[in-house]
């Protein structure tokens, strides 16, 4: 069952989820931990339940603005939300933005996608 929260694997935390009452479930994960996810969907009610075959979700986490395309633009809205103190900007999931916000960033921009 997926619930609301923090994700972890051993000591280390990975990811967030939001929405797991809802029909759109959000989660965000840690780019130290996770590049690539399969997930599988399973469906429930009193007839029974249904499993979906597994996706594999791969994610660029330099594509900062999710165009398709890891460029220019991906660093100036990263350094707009980090100077604006936008919640996206909390690259590392550690609930402060701070340069360490910006130092993983600007490694996962350097690798590309």
């Amino acid at each position: 069952m997926l619930t609301d929260g923090g994700l972890t694997i051993g000591a280390d935390h990975i990811g967030t989820i939001t929405g797991s009452n809802s029909a759109q479930i959000n989660a965000q994960f840690d780019p130290d931990f996770i590049q690539s996810i399969s997930v599988r969907c399973s469906v429930s009610n009193t007839c029974g339940s249904v499993n979906s075959d597994a996706a594999t979700l791969s994610v660029c986490f330099a594509d900062f603005n999710n165009d398709g395309t890891t460029d220019f633009f991906d660093y100036l809205d990263f350094v707009a939300a980090f100077s604006s103190n936008n919640p996206s900007a909390d690259f590392n999931l550690d609930q402060v933005i701070d340069f360490f916000d910006y130092l993983d960033f600007v490694a996962e921009f350097s690798v590309g996608c």
